[in-house]
């Protein structure tokens, strides 16, 4: 599994995730777990990070960390 930072490059506003990092296999993955489901693949961003090497490793993407802008 993979770690990827996701960012979203539109015009963020209140009560929105703007980015999130997360574990996936492929950047197909990656998009898949979006929180919010708020992110499009043409206003989006997805960085490859590393090798995720926490425990637990799964066949599963899941969200490790995301950023929410609350209004």
């Amino acid at each position: 599994m993979k770690l990827y930072l996701v960012k979203r490059t539109d015009r963020i506003g209140y009560d929105t995730y703007d980015g999130y990092v997360c574990v996936a296999k492929d950047e197909k993955g990656a998009m898949s777990v979006a929180p919010g489901k708020h992110f499009s693949p043409k206003h989006t961003t997805i960085k490859y990070l590393g090798e995720y090497a926490g425990s637990g490793e799964g066949e599963e993407s899941t969200v490790v960390l995301a950023s929410f802008n609350a209004g």
